[in-house]
Order: C-alpha cells, then structure tokens, then sequence
C-alpha cells in the first residue's frame, strides 16, 4: 500500500497537480494519497473520505465513515483522482458504519456526470468494487452530482437581478458561510409559504427538486396571482455540511432536522426564528421542505386542510409520489414544528436516491405548478 509520505510521491504531486487545463489542480499539501501514476484529494465542495490507500496494481481504496455516531445511513463519498495517462482505474469503497446505498456518478474534467456500475459487491453492502473508464487529467467520483455551493449562489443571485425575489435575512453558518432567506411577494403580505432544502447534504435528488420547484414558482410570478401572499425561500440550511460532506450533520455534528423548536444551531436558530417573527402578522399557510430517500414520498398530514388533501393528491397522481399522511405532533422536524407551533400545512417532499438530476427537476416543476394551482391559491385556475 501506498500513502503522500515520502519524496517520490511529492514528486508525483507536483507532476500530476502542474498547469492542467481545468479548474481542478489542489496544490500537494492537499492531496490525501498517491502512487501508482495517480494522485487523490477532497478539497472541493462535498469532497469526504477517512481515508486512501493505493495498491501496487494502482487499485484505489477508499474508507468511507460517518461524522459522527448513531446515525441515518447515508454514507456519502467523493473523491478527485487525477493522472497524467488514461489508464482504467479500479476503485474499492469499503465502509463503516453502513452499506452501500448510493451508486456511484463520474464526472471527467468537469463534465457531465454520468453514472458508474459497480462491479462487485460484498453480500453485506460493506464493501463494493468499481471499473473507472480510462481517463486522463481530473475525475470527480461521488455518491451522488455534485452541485457547488456557489452554483446555488448564482441561481439565487440571478433571481434577484431579475427582481424575482429580495433578500431578506442571511444567517452565518457554524463555520461562517451564508444561510440566506429570500423573498417573493409584499413584506406585508397576509400570507407567508415557506420552501426549504438542503437540511441533508447527500439528498441531492431532493435539492435539485427544490431548485427546479422554486425557478418554475417565481417564473409563474405566485405574488400577482395570488394577491397578499408572501413567498419565502431557504435554499440552503446546512451549507457547512455539504462543504464538508456530511453525511446528515452541520459543523457541529448536529441534524439541523431535529433542531427546530430547539434552536441549538444558527442555521435552523436563525431561520425559524425569522419565521416566527415573520408569522407574528401572518398566517403561515403551508411549508414544503425538500429531501431524498430510498423511495419517491410526500409526508402530509392527517390533520391537513382539504385544499392540501387536494394538492397532495394531485402530486401523487402527477409524479408517482407516494402520499403518506402522518399525525400532526410535538417533534424537531420541520415539518412537525411548522404543524405543531403554526397549525401549518406541512409537506416532506422526498425523492428517490436513484433519480437523476433531469428526473428530479421535472418532479419539482411539477409540484410547483401544482402548488400553486391546488393550495396557495387555487382561485387562480389552471396555470399550464
């Protein structure tokens, strides 16, 4: 096995990690193994693994482990490999603390992402093999695409030059990176809907339903067809742990979705204490927050209004959704404190690991337009 720990592979990852015609060099101090004719690293958004090894046929093995302990099983990785010739690569990911869930997605030089089959696997899940194509330069291997943290950045700063939406709170996250609210409507508005994501860092599926959901809802302009309604965006709630490639935790190894009520951490302290404020001369009439898991969901409520009976419904029969109506109850959910402190109607939007970016998108698109047509103000009539 080999590690970055003597002379001879400084030297390769000064070869390797030279002028190259991406964006994708890390200076040596930042690459985490090398030998074998390649150099690996993590120093991107997302990027996470305990640890590498490379054997002397050039097999790349990853130890994938959690943050931190008990936790939901979403065993994240991503990893930047980078060599000077296309040579295959066989990569190893073994883990702890969980089984394989997520099949892994390639992208070479920054291009599209495209997803990989695996192998071989243990009967257990702990260990799973796969066959990179040969490549030469940059390939980011990772459990899911990876969106940047500043892509979503850009998608907001231009809804904002459009005049679509204002910023109206941004919040410092553990380790200092915005956690920004943003607007649609009167500040006066009667109404307030609230929309959420990226309480999770792997649920990408669920993320990229949220971004395509928000761009269809402010395209529909929701504020003149729905007169004194406000509509509020959180599109990004835990910042640090997709930066650092959580599997579940912000920088303080906390679910922001058991924190709210609490309000132990300032991302969901924050942003659900705008909320209240912002709920104190409104109505707040429903909440949407956007997740990813083995299966297609939308979690209603048992105890939720026939305008939202109506859109969950409707969802269900749109995107194949299936709708699980739950009790409305005391907990640190989003959406159980949205139901339990405002009497909210309450939705988790969750969507299945295995879609694809271009799946997930048009799902959100759809439960936009629904949205608007079944429950924020279905007087409207139909908006297709």
């Amino acid at each position: 096995m080999s590690s970055f720990a003597n002379a001879s592979d400084i030297l390769l990852a000064a070869l390797l990690f030279g002028p190259m015609s991406d964006s994708s060099a890390v200076p040596p101090a930042d690459v985490a193994c090398a030998g074998a004719g390649i150099a690996i690293d993590r120093a991107f958004d997302g990027g996470a693994f305990a640890a590498c090894t490379i054997g002397a046929d050039g097999t790349v093995t990853f130890d994938i482990r959690p943050e931190t302990e008990p936790i939901n099983p979403s065993p994240w990785y991503a990893a930047r490999l980078t060599q000077a010739s296309p040579v295959l690569r066989r990569v190893t990911l073994s883990y702890y603390g969980a089984r394989h869930r997520y099949s892994p997605w390639l992208s070479v030089n920054g291009g599209a992402w495209q997803r990989l089959d695996v192998s071989a696997a243990a009967p257990d899940g702990s260990t799973v093999a796969i066959a990179i194509p040969a490549f030469a330069g940059s390939a980011v291997i990772a459990a899911q695409p990876i969106r940047p943290l500043a892509d979503v950045q850009r998608q907001w700063a231009s809804q904002q030059q459009a005049g679509r939406v204002a910023l109206v709170g941004q919040f410092a996250s553990r380790d200092g990176r915005p956690v920004p609210l943003f607007r649609h409507g009167p500040v006066d508005a009667a109404n307030v809907h609230f929309f959420a994501a990226r309480q999770h860092p792997p649920e990408t599926t669920g993320a990229a339903a949220f971004d395509a959901f928000a761009d269809a809802l402010l395209a529909a302009d929701p504020a003149r067809r729905c007169p004194g309604h406000a509509f509020v965006f959180a599109p990004m709630i835990n910042p640090d742990g997709i930066a650092r490639g959580h599997w579940r935790t912000n920088a303080g190894r906390i679910d922001p979705n058991r924190d709210w009520g609490r309000f132990g951490e300032p991302e969901t302290a924050g942003v659900g204490q705008w909320v209240v404020k912002a709920s104190a001369g409104a109505k707040l009439v429903a909440v949407l927050d956007f997740h990813s898991t083995r299966r297609d969901a939308l979690y209603s409520s048992k105890t939720a209004s026939i305008a939202a009976q109506q859109f969950a419904d409707s969802v269900g029969t749109a995107t194949g959704l299936t709708v699980i109506p739950t009790q409305a109850a005391e907990g640190n959910t989003l959406k159980s404190w949205a139901e339990s402190r405002f009497g909210a109607d309450a939705f988790t939007v969750e969507l299945a690991d295995a879609h694809s970016p271009a799946r997930a998108a048009a799902i959100g698109e759809a439960v936009a337009r629904l949205y608007l047509e079944k429950l924020a103000c279905p007087s409207a009539g139909d908006l297709d």
